[in-house]
């Protein structure tokens, strides 16, 4: 288990999780289940639907949310390097920092 939310970040962005990347998608969707198991009081389920692999994590078991929150984990095709994290000027860089990977 990652030693902090930071951590968790640069394992994500390690992740080339790309719609074109089926085993990257399930990779980066396994990491968050893993990583949401044992937290008391959530519940994690797996789907997939389409192809396309799904989290659904609940803090009680309903088909009829108050709220429902909707994130993704993969993104746009890009060069290799930018699935390297990268620190500068206390910011990190990488593909999906400014978006779900870091969220």
């Amino acid at each position: 288990m990652p030693a902090s939310y930071l951590d968790m970040t640069r394992d994500l962005i390690r992740i080339p999780s790309t719609a074109d990347r089926p085993d990257a998608l399930d990779a980066a969707v396994t990491y968050a289940a893993d990583a949401l198991a044992g937290i008391p009081g959530l519940r994690t389920e797996r789907y997939v639907w389409n192809g396309k692999p799904s989290l659904v994590v609940q803090t009680r078991d309903t088909r009829t949310p108050r709220v429902l929150l909707l994130g993704h984990l993969d993104v746009i095709p890009a060069d290799d390097a930018l699935f390297i994290p990268r620190e500068e000027g206390g910011r990190l860089f990488g593909r999906g920092t400014c978006d779900m990977k870091s969220e």
